[in-house]
């Protein structure tokens, strides 16, 4: 008797254990680390569905990152992700994004920029093999344990994972680019940016949809901002303005210089279309900006 209740007992300890392990699935490595970094955990001892508690852990180099994880960076501090399906980010000081989309399978390689910039690259694996690329190479960007493979229910078309960025203003779609994205909350505009490739942009709370190719951006506006600040008889859509695309500004190209300082070493960041607007990675300089006030102290999601 008393053998039969151990091994009931090792049973429920493994698939415990199992379960555990489930919830815990890797969902990219954090690469480098400077300065400030955080990673925001959710606490599996105290959770509960009323509400989301997460502890915060120092960052550090090679760092395995789980499914829901938040990454945050403070002042003069940066980060490099690698996501499963062969995205790397490069976040900027005073940035904070959730791996928020590879639990869900109608949401697979979304991505929650909160606040702060991001450059993002998204390998096109058809433009790679087209091009010759040899075994090795695109074996060797997948020895530090996220191999390129598509998450479960992701969309496809070819061997291309469609990818999502979302902030309080825009969703931002993207198959195979390098691109950049800032939100920056006191003003309640998202800044979109495409050195490479190609980026499908969508206003939060309208019909607008724009393609911004490379060499260009949008800026997009928060209208749930505007709907909290203005009369709320008056209806968001006469509100919009028309999304316009025009080349990338210099106040961008700063932008994008500082979210990509951390990655300036990195061969994949500098190719010639992106050095083309960037310039050469000597003369990148960050940028003199603080976190604003009501999020300093942000742990939990909104």
């Amino acid at each position: 008797m008393t053998v039969f209740r151990l091994f009931g007992l090792s049973c429920f300890l493994f698939v415990g254990l199992l379960g555990s392990v489930v919830q815990a699935e890797v969902c990219g490595i954090l690469t480098n680390a400077q300065g400030q970094v955080e990673v925001l955990r959710i606490d599996s001892k105290n959770y509960s569905k009323e509400e989301e508690v997460r502890i915060a852990i120092i960052a550090r180099q090679m760092m395995k990152l789980q499914c829901s994880d938040i990454v945050v960076t403070y002042k003069a501090s940066r980060a490099k992700v690698k996501v499963r399906g062969g995205g790397h980010l490069s976040l900027g000081s005073n940035s904070r994004i959730a791996l928020a989309g590879y639990e869900k399978g109608d949401e697979a390689g979304l991505l929650d920029l909160t606040y702060g910039r991001v450059r993002a690259l998204f390998r096109d694996k058809a433009r790679k093999k087209m091009k010759g690329e040899s075994k090795e190479e695109e074996e060797s960007t997948d020895r530090d344990g996220t191999k390129d493979k598509s998450p479960e229910g992701s969309t496809q078309q070819g061997d291309q994972v469609r990818f999502r960025i979302k902030t309080p203003s825009a969703v931002v779609g993207v198959r195979g680019t390098d691109f950049y994205v800032g939100y920056e909350p006191n003003s309640g505009v998202m800044d979109q940016a495409t050195l490479s490739g190609a980026v499908e942009v969508k206003q939060n709370g309208s019909d607008q949809v724009v393609l911004v190719e490379k060499g260009k951006q949008v800026s997009v506006e928060n209208l749930a901002l505007l709907s909290d600040s203005e009369s709320p008889s008056a209806p968001v859509k006469a509100k919009v303005k028309p999304l316009e695309i025009r080349s990338i500004q210099p106040q961008v190209i700063a932008k994008i210089q500082d979210a990509s300082l951390i990655a300036k070493d990195d061969k994949e960041f500098l190719t010639p279309e992106a050095t083309a607007v960037l310039g050469e990675p000597e003369k990148w300089t960050p940028l003199k900006e603080e976190i604003p006030e009501q999020f300093r102290h942000l742990r939990n999601e909104f």
